[in-house]
């Protein structure tokens, strides 16, 4: 019935969407919410980090530049906070999600799922978020998480499926080419 695209970026002129399609932006966090965020977050940080520093296949990409990936993580823990507000103002059983790129709205998502609040959770994957070595920006945070709190994957190509389900035989069964 109604269709919620939460972004963040912000644009003085907006496309044309139909009467069902609210747009929600969220305002990116500055560094005093971040200490808040983590300060109130900080079990599900250091679960994260400590999931990244076990099972990541870039645990070397993660500590290399690990101030900047906590942050990012920290980023996505606001943003699952920000979209967990939104829903809980009309919690509905009935929800999809999804993410249009297997990167930083997926992480938020996935975050969501893992905590019970969010039921069903799709990402598409494209090309920069779906290989591992390929360009910018490389290092593709949680990966082993995001699989495990995505319901399905839909890579646009046959290679990327294929890519996907080699490195990560344990989910192949939510990865589909579409």
């Amino acid at each position: 019935e109604t269709v919620y695209l939460f972004h963040k970026s912000k644009v003085e002129s907006k496309r044309e969407t139909p009467a069902n399609v609210k747009l929600i932006y969220i305002e990116p966090p500055t560094e005093e919410l971040k200490k808040h965020i983590l300060k109130k977050n900080r079990f599900v940080l250091f679960s994260l980090i400590y999931q990244e520093l076990l099972f990541s296949r870039q645990k070397s990409m993660f500590l290399s530049n690990i101030k900047y990936n906590i942050s990012h993580i920290l980023n996505c823990i606001y943003y699952s906070s920000q979209i967990e507000a939104e829903i809980m103002k009309k919690p509905d059983s009935n929800s999809y999600f999804y993410s249009y790129w297997f990167f930083n709205w997926n992480f938020s998502l996935s975050i969501l799922k893992s905590k019970g609040l969010v039921k069903t959770n799709y990402t598409r994957a494209h090309g920069f978020d779906l290989y591992e070595d390929n360009g910018k920006p490389n290092y593709l945070p949680s990966r082993k998480f995001c699989l495990k709190n995505t319901d399905k994957v839909f890579t646009i190509s046959c290679m990327g499926e294929m890519y996907l389900k080699t490195i990560y035989p344990k989910f192949k069964n939510k990865i589909f080419n579409s």
